[in-house]
């Protein structure tokens, strides 16, 4: 089955999708006092803990925006929250669903899907919430960059939705696949810019060549790119910054971003691929 043939089954299911995602998010909140705040509670409380550690001890500075520390930490926590948050769901959501795959025929790949869904309903209502709180403390205003804001959910949602693809039906197989999840997870939350800006990386490594490496994490590009769209009316000018920000931003804007993109289409691609070619293998292990 080739790709247009599974979005199409997958899209032909997307009331069950949909079914999935709202009873994951019922029994996420079901005997919750706070239900839904505290999804954005706990990224929230994080990144206070975090702000007191690098804005008021170690007194870091943005770089490349004239804003508070804090609020860099606040824009790309959010969408390093629902990535780590859904991948690391999502590599359940075979095994979690075995009672379901085994009684009732419907594409597998529904269950990766509803994961994601239910994430993703998540973080938009949290930026919802987030983003207003961001401009009213950071002094930055709307500008036509946060157009962008669609088009970078949509190559992340698609880099996420691949990978808990390729994940779910290798957990089925290989029970280790959890454990080694969990361990990149965390080594990946410190190789992507969440705690720091990216003028910090290129103060290290000035070479653009060397520098330009450090995107081949989608993530970094992906996360720059959030900033951007977000904090764009309160980019510092060049003659005031720290770091020649002329070759940081085209490195970003040529390198970063433009991989982030190929990278998660082909990692959707891959996904979708790779979760066929195994399922049935996968079903036979549950």
């Amino acid at each position: 089955m080739n790709l247009v043939s599974s979005l199409r089954e997958l899209w032909s299911y997307r009331r069950l999708v949909k079914q999935l995602a709202v009873r994951d998010l019922k029994a996420r909140y079901k005997v919750s006092v706070l239900g839904f705040f505290w999804s954005l509670l706990r990224p929230l409380l994080t990144i206070a803990v975090l702000a007191v550690v690098f804005s008021s001890l170690l007194d870091l500075q943005s770089g490349s925006y004239d804003v508070p520390y804090y609020i860099l930490l606040l824009v790309t926590y959010m969408p390093w929250f629902y990535f780590s948050t859904a991948l690391l769901e999502g590599v359940h959501s075979l095994l979690s669903n075995a009672n379901l795959i085994q009684k009732v025929y419907s594409p597998r790949t529904v269950f990766p899907a509803a994961v994601v869904s239910a994430n993703l309903v998540n973080f938009l209502f949290s930026l919802v919430v987030v983003i207003p709180i961001i401009y009213l403390l950071s002094g930055a205003h709307l500008s036509w960059t946060i157009l962008h804001l669609p088009f970078v959910i949509a190559v992340h949602t698609a880099f996420l939705f691949g990978l808990c693809l390729m994940t779910s039906v290798l957990n089925v197989l290989y029970r280790d696949t959890t454990q080694i999840m969990e361990f990149l997870v965390f080594v990946w939350f410190y190789l992507s810019p969440v705690l720091y800006d990216v003028s910090e990386v290129f103060k290290k490594v000035p070479d653009p060549l060397q520098f330009s490496l450090f995107f081949l994490n989608p993530m970094a590009g992906i996360l720059e790119w959030y900033r951007y769209a977000i904090l764009s009316s309160n980019m510092r000018l060049t003659a005031n910054a720290p770091v020649d920000l002329e070759i940081q931003r085209s490195i970003v804007f040529s390198a970063g971003i433009p991989f982030a993109i190929l990278a998660s289409i082909v990692v959707f691609i891959v996904g979708f691929k790779m979760h066929k070619k195994l399922e049935t293998r996968a079903v036979d292990a549950l």
